[in-house]
Formats: structure tokens, sequence, C-alpha cells
């Protein structure tokens, strides 16, 4: 029988970060074509905003979120192969690609142009070096959250509040266990071993979207702990107007636009992996 899989604490990156999968499927606007001159903006946002560099540094640490989502059997039989799918799907220039992509052909020019102007801001090159230093951190997340808590025991409530508010803003949490959750499903759906019963797939699905709040729970606390260390430099006041621009339309748009490119490239190489792998698992 499927187990459900194990909910794996892990971090991920923020702000300029928040990739996951709150439109997991390719958008449809996504489809048309992409105008050289929005394209190279959008090229230049992303660089500016810290998505290629965050993308580089936090392959890793997405790769084993990601894999929360997979049925434990699936790692069992094909889970070489699947983290070989992953990687290629995280290639940070692959990603990028798909990104721009979708970034270009679901934002106007004028909010691809807010959004930039609000990154080259002071207080956005300053979010954009602490997120760069956050990032090195999650590659010993105990260390992080021992930071983290040093930091919560000196912080006013007030403070612990605003950061917590920020990552509200982020919808961090609800947006990577959305993409946990698509993850497993298709995993469980193309790459379980032949002669799966369908209602035994169908009941891990379900075991997952069960646990769907429990998990965007863990994901916001880590975050929480990640942006304590990363906002070591930033007012009260700043921390305000950063959660005010996540909840900004241009900026949520940023944000569901990379979730969208992101999902397409790891969705896609899953497919081909799924497609790859069943032959090889049915002449056992």
């Amino acid at each position: 029988m499927l187990r459900n899989a194990v909910i794996v604490v892990a971090a991920l990156t923020a702000g300029a970060m928040n990739v996951s999968a709150q439109a997991v499927a390719p958008s449809q606007a996504a489809k048309s074509k992409v105008s050289a001159p929005a394209e190279k903006n959008v090229i230049e946002l992303l660089a500016l905003s810290g998505v290629r560099n965050a993308l580089v540094e936090s392959s890793g640490a997405y790769e084993r979120q990601l894999k929360t989502g997979v049925p434990e059997h699936v790692l069992k039989e094909n889970g070489g192969a699947l983290e070989k799918a992953l990687r290629k799907a995280l290639d940070p220039m692959r990603l990028t690609y798909f990104i721009s992509k979708d970034v270009a052909a679901s934002m106007s020019d004028v909010e691809v142009a807010a959004v930039a102007k609000w990154y080259a801001s002071p207080l956005g090159r300053k979010v954009v070096d602490n997120h760069e230093k956050g990032i090195k951190l999650m590659r010993d997340e105990r260390a992080m959250i021992t930071i983290s808590q040093q930091e919560t025991a000196k912080q006013s409530q007030t403070r612990t509040g605003l950061i917590a508010d920020l990552v509200k803003a982020s919808r961090e949490g609800e947006l990577m266990a959305e993409m946990a959750i698509k993850v497993g499903r298709v995993s469980a759906e193309k790459m379980s071993e032949p002669g799966t019963p369908p209602q035994m797939i169908q009941f891990f699905i379900k075991s997952m979207e069960d646990k769907r709040s429990i998990m965007a729970k863990r994901y916001e606390a880590l975050a929480i702990s990640r942006m304590t260390v990363e906002a070591k430099s930033l007012t009260d006041a700043e921390l305000r107007d950063v959660a005010a621009f996540e909840r900004t339309e241009a900026k949520r748009k940023y944000m569901s636009a990379i979730s969208s490119g992101t999902a397409v490239g790891v969705l896609d190489a899953l497919d081909k992996l799924a497609a790859a792998s069943k032959p090889r698992v049915a002449q056992r």
C-alpha cells in the first residue's frame, strides 16, 4: 500500500525567490510569443531582483523540498532517476529560460518596470543583498534555525510579528506546499509501478491534500527562521515597507509568473522521466 510521504523540514528562499506553484500549469499567456524588448527587460529584472543567483544557490534545497511530495514507493523504485530529473529541471539556466518567458508574457512593461524600480531602490538592494547571504545559510538548516532562535530571543514581540507578517505576505508557505503536492501527484500518477491499483494512487494523493495546511505551516515556520536572519539589518519601518511591496499586484503577478515558469520546467522533466522509466520498470 502507498504510504504518506514524510513531511521534510527544509529551507527555501524568500523575497525574490518565492518560487512555488500557485499556478502549477503553464499560464495561457505564457504560450504567446514574447516580444524581444519585454523579454530583455524581464531578464534584467531577474538579475536585479536576485532570482538568477537564488536559483544557483538554492537548487539543492529546492530539490529536497520537492521530493517531500513524492511517494515512498516511487523513491524506492526510481529514486536515482528522479534526483537526476529534478537536478536537470532545476538547472539555473534552464529555469531562467522558462521563468523569463512566463514573466514576460504575464506582466505588462509597466508592471515589470514597477517591480524593477523597487528592486533598484536602496531598500530593494538591501533586501537582495541580505537574501543572497541568507541563501548560503540554507546549506546548513540546523545552524540557520539556531541563529534564528538566538535573534528571536533578542528582538521585541513587535519585530517578531513584523517578520511573520512579511512571510505571510510573501505566501511562501502555501505556495511551496502547493508545489510539493503537485510533484507528489504527478509522480504518483506517472511513476508508480505498472499494475498499481488506481484507488491506491488516489488514496495517496488525497492523503497529501489532507496534509496541505500542515505542510504550509511548516514551510512558513522555516521561512520565518530564514527571514529572521536575513532581516537583521532592516528597521521595523523597512520591514513594513517590504511587506507592503509583497502585497502589491505587480509583485504578486511577478511571483505567480515565476511560479508558473518553474512549474513548467519541473513538470516537463518529470513527464520525460516517467516516459523513460516506465518501460524499464515493466521489463523487470
